[in-house]
């Protein structure tokens, strides 16, 4: 559970590298979902882990995500089966 002031967002990352800020000098601070999640005044979960495809954000950042987010933010390189599409 996520303690968070009245009216803010909860903002969830789940992804690959390009969410997870790789390359970036601070990801925490840098990357577009941090940079998103500030803009609205909004608390940042950011589960995304470089290299991850979309069948590994299915079966692992999404099992993992808190169910009170407001915002889910979700980017996936590519598929490595087909049944991904169909399991989101």
């Amino acid at each position: 559970m996520f303690a968070l002031a009245v009216g803010m967002q909860l903002v969830i990352a789940l992804g690959d590298s390009m969410t997870n800020g790789f390359g970036l000098a601070s990801p925490s601070t840098q990357d577009y979902a941090a940079q998103y999640s500030r803009s609205i005044h909004g608390k940042l979960v950011n589960l995304a882990v470089s290299g991850s495809q979309c069948d590994d954000v299915v079966d692992n950042e999404i099992p993992n995500m808190p169910r009170s987010a407001t915002v889910v933010i979700l980017n996936c390189a590519r598929m490595t089966s087909a049944d991904s599409v169909s399991r989101l």
